[in-house]
Parts: C-alpha cells; sequence; structure tokens
C-alpha cells in the first residue's frame, strides 16, 4: 500500500473490507477492519474506530454470531458517547444494536422449530406412548408424556391438536375453551 498516504490508509482498508463484506468473503474483510482499527487507534481517531467496530459487528452479525456483534457495537456506542459525543451516530448504533438483537431472536425461534422438529416425536405417536403407559398404569410418565405432546402442539400453533389431546383425556371443559377462542 505504498501508493497510498499514511492518513489514508486506513480508509483505503475499510474499502477493501466492505468489498470483501460484500463478497461474503468475511474472514478477509475482518482483517481489513481491524488492521484499519489499529490504525486510527495510533491515530487516535475514534470516530474511525467506532466505523470498523461497527464493520466487525455486521461480520459477526452475517456469521450469526450475534453475542460478539452485539460486543462490539457495545464498544462503540461506549466510544461515541464517552469520546465523540455524537447522538446521531450513537442513533445509528442503537439501531444497529437493534437489528442484531432481532436476528438474534428470529434465530432462536428458528433452532427452536427445528429442534422440535427433529428430535420430538409427533403428537399422534405421542398419544400412544401415554396411551400404552396409562394402560401400564405408569400414571406419572402417562401424565409427563401427555405434557409433552400438549406443549408441542402449543409450539406447533396446533388447536385442532390440541383438542386432539384434550378428548383423548376427555376434558370437555378445556375443548370448549379451545373452540370458543379460535371462533372469537
Amino acid at each position: 500500500m505504498e501508493f497510498v498516504e499514511q492518513t489514508q490508509q486506513p480508509e483505503y482498508l475499510c474499502n477493501l473490507g466492505l468489498i470483501y463484506f460484500d463478497q461474503r468473503e468475511f474472514h478477509d474483510a475482518l482483517r481489513h477492519f481491524q488492521e484499519a482499527q489499529e490504525i486510527y487507534t495510533q491515530q487516535n481517531n475514534h470516530s474511525g474506530i467506532v466505523t470498523c467496530l461497527m464493520n466487525i459487528a455486521w461480520i459477526h452479525d452475517a456469521k450469526d454470531n450475534y453475542e460478539a456483534a452485539m460486543n462490539y457495537l457495545y464498544q462503540a456506542l461506549c466510544l461515541t458517547t464517552q469520546q465523540l459525543r455524537d447522538v446521531q451516530k450513537a442513533a445509528e448504533i442503537a439501531d444497529a444494536y437493534h437489528i442484531v438483537r432481532r436476528h438474534l431472536a428470529e434465530r432462536i425461534e428458528e433452532k427452536m422449530f427445528e429442534l422440535l422438529v427433529q428430535n420430538q416425536l409427533n403428537i399422534g405417536e405421542l398419544m400412544k406412548m401415554e396411551q400404552t403407559a396409562y394402560s401400564a398404569k405408569r400414571f406419572q410418565e402417562a401424565n409427563y408424556i401427555y405434557d409433552k405432546a400438549l406443549a408441542m402442539a402449543y409450539l406447533l400453533n396446533d388447536p385442532s391438536g390440541m383438542i386432539d389431546l384434550y378428548r383423548h383425556r376427555n376434558d370437555r371443559y378445556s375443548i370448549q375453551t379451545i373452540v370458543t377462542a379460535s371462533l372469537e
């Protein structure tokens, strides 16, 4: 980078980092942002450091490493409020933080559903297991299986599955409650 002036070098590195980020080459993007951050730190350029921290946070967000992303955004926010006192930049960082938190919440929901689908038996199989346990007078086990099937129907937002479970248990009041709620 001999052709780049010393003062422009971190900006050049950030631009390269953005190009790599757009190409989803996160390792190279991260390396360039970190190099730029080091130079900005040597220059005591807080605004440049904040920009690098935010870019590094977006890399971690893209890699589903939300804890690290939020950590970098927190560092950027602290530097912005303590050194720069830039309210607009602080608001931008706060918005980014909320976006990362939303991505995390969405990923958690996806994972919960994947686990439910991959690692759980379907409701019908659970009902058969419950009936077998009940017939063998293993009432505690039967109740546990029944509760598990009911929770699965609830998580899957499956009112008909819940009605079948309640009907299986002859719980008329619960069936009436679900039917009434679904009609409203």
